[in-house]
């Protein structure tokens, strides 16, 4: 049965291939060989989260698993799916951001982009349930992990303008275009700050 699935999955037809690894785990339900080939089918599908979830119930065995996934293409998984969490503006992504960051085969060039997405989406979340300090705190922690970014300064300046607290949105603008002088958001939300007219023309 194992050869069959094989034989599928080569073969690029992933329905067949997961018929028969799913029956294989019918009769063994933790056969490390048949759940390597449902991550192979999941990331052939373009299911990540699907895949990640076969991988992790394949490394509850000791042991590399003929045909499982090697430390870089794990790494490359759990980039993929931390992203894809991101974007759905699920905190579940910083769990897997902490393991790109303790495993020492993975690449880490990504992490500080990462990190302060984690961080401005503790912000939003802070903000939308009202702590507009927790959120600017939050705001403050994205721009450390990453000050290349500008979005959390614009979330922090115009949080400040909503509450009427002018003086810090101005403060919080002027630090922004120190790091980014030549960003158009930033300059309009100065300007919108200072109170210049015409900006809606």
């Amino acid at each position: 049965m194992l050869d069959r699935a094989d034989l599928a999955l080569a073969r690029g037809d992933g329905p067949a291939a997961e018929r028969d690894y799913l029956e294989v785990l019918e009769a063994w339900p933790e056969d490390p060989w048949a759940l390597a080939g449902l991550v192979r089918v999941a990331l052939a599908a373009g299911d990540a989260e699907a895949a990640l979830a076969w991988d992790e119930r394949a490394r509850v065995r000791d042991g590399e698993v003929p045909g499982g996934l090697g430390a870089g293409e794990r790494c490359a998984l759990w980039l993929s799916v931390a992203e894809d969490r991101l974007q759905a503006g699920s905190l579940a992504a910083r769990e897997l951001v902490d393991r790109i960051e303790q495993v020492e085969a993975c690449p880490k060039g990504d992490l500080p982009r990462l990190r302060a997405q984690l961080f401005l989406l503790d912000a939003r979340m802070a903000h939308a349930s009202g702590d507009i300090e927790l959120a600017l705190a939050a705001c403050g922690h994205a721009i450390e992990a990453d000050p290349a970014r500008v979005d959390a300064d614009l979330a922090a300046a115009r949080w400040l303008l909503a509450e009427g607290r002018r003086r810090e949105a101005l403060a919080w603008l002027s630090s922004a275009l120190e790091r980014h002088p030549d960003d158009e958001d930033l300059r309009r939300l100065m300007l919108e700050a200072l109170g210049v007219p015409g900006l809606g023309a």
